[in-house]
């Protein structure tokens, strides 16, 4: 009996101080193992606390030009008594960052400015994107802030390019372009110039106020219809013309440029066939030419009309001068046709050569002089090679 009230004792005891035992180590486990990780320290007591305020959690760009960074400076304040620490967060994508937090430590009553910036992609239209700022306030520890709009150029041009086809020797022909201001604002042209000197006596552009209807359709604030007019004189073969506009939005705003196209071609009853001969473009593409050989192309210029048996050519100038032209005798290739041979050569032993048409390397050209045609009064060839 007296073993059985001891063995009952020990076992009571030993489940007491288990109990104990347990009881201090769970007791213990907050302090040990700490609260939540956080991105930044909380602060202690109620007291010292800080207290975080922010003017506004979101702000709309409106409309967000292309090629701009849109930025806006968010304004974070302490209305507690702690210090209130800050640091920059994650962003949704990459297009929008924190570019700048001008104070990471704010004490009672002090404030820091949080500058979101966003730049627009290639493709980019509508966007919605977020920014994270990490806080030391318990009750605020993550800042979310929202920046969105709508990416647009500054002008949208229709077409891209003043289109005038084919335009008969001669003629007349305007093109049509319509300038929308996709931005805020009323634009306006205050200057205009060609580019292309040697046949802008050629182009007059008139400036028009644009359809309403339009403006609307393209959700444009305003816009300008553009006539370019062209005038006879421009020789056989296509033609380009760059006009160069000066623009702003009202009196006192910055101007900016605007460089637009004219493409066409000035078609008659005479016209060029052979090996190489590329109408579209005007070009004799003669290829890679190698050195000790040379090379050989002719061409037929083919004339009709009534006046077709009076007209006569003659060469202006060849360049580069190297290259060797010849024309030939005219003659009937049917009733209603006159064919005037025309060969272009490349002598053998030429210094290395490239003319493919770019900045670097212009083309060469061929002028010819023609006489007794009522509209055509020369001709233009432009030769494409190199020399190796």
């Amino acid at each position: 009996m007296k073993s059985r009230t001891i063995f009952l004792g020990s076992l009571v005891a030993g489940i007491a101080v288990g109990a104990g035992i347990t009881w201090v180590s769970f007791g213990q486990a907050g302090s040990l193992l700490g609260p939540p990780p956080a991105e930044l320290p909380l602060a202690g007591s109620k007291d010292e606390e800080p207290r975080l305020a922010i003017d506004a959690t979101a702000h709309d760009f409106g409309t967000v030009e292309r090629s701009q960074t849109a930025r806006h400076a968010f304004r974070i304040s302490n209305h507690g008594q702690g210090v209130l620490r800050l640091k920059a967060g994650r962003t949704t994508c990459s297009a929008c960052t924190i570019a700048s937090l001008d104070k990471t430590e704010l004490a009672a009553g002090e404030t820091a400015n949080v500058v979101i910036e966003y730049k627009p992609g290639s493709f980019a239209r509508d966007f919605r994107q977020t920014a994270t700022v990490l806080t030391s306030d318990p009750q605020n520890s993550r800042v979310e802030l929202t920046v969105s709009g709508k990416v647009s150029d500054k002008l949208l041009n229709q077409p891209q390019t003043f289109e005038f086809g084919n335009v008969p020797a001669g003629n007349s022909a305007t093109a049509e372009m319509r300038l929308f201001y996709m931005l805020q604002g009323e634009i306006r042209v205050t200057a205009q110039a060609f580019t292309g000197e040697t046949s802008a006596d050629c182009f007059s552009l008139e400036v028009r106020p644009v359809e309403p209807e339009k403006l609307a359709e393209k959700e444009a604030s305003s816009g300008v219809l553009l006539v370019l007019s062209l005038k006879p004189g421009l020789p056989l073969g296509p033609f380009v013309q760059t006009i160069r506009l000066t623009l702003d939005t009202g009196e006192g705003t910055e101007s900016f440029e605007r460089k637009l196209g004219a493409l066409g071609t000035i078609v008659s009853d005479v016209t060029i066939v052979g090996p190489g001969w590329q109408a579209s473009e005007g070009v004799l593409a003669l290829g890679a030419v190698p050195r000790g050989e040379g090379a050989k192309r002719t061409l037929r210029i083919l004339v009709r009309g009534e006046d077709r048996k009076q007209v006569r050519m003659e060469k202006v100038s060849v360049d580069p001068p190297e290259v060797q032209v010849t024309l030939g005798e005219p003659s009937p290739l049917n009733e209603n046709v006159e064919q005037i041979p025309l060969e272009v050569e490349i002598p053998p032993g030429l210094p290395p050569l490239v003319r493919l048409g770019s900045p670097q390397s212009p083309y060469g050209e061929i002028l010819l002089k023609v006489d007794n045609h009522p509209h055509v009064k020369e001709l233009k060839l432009r030769l494409k090679l190199t020399i190796e």
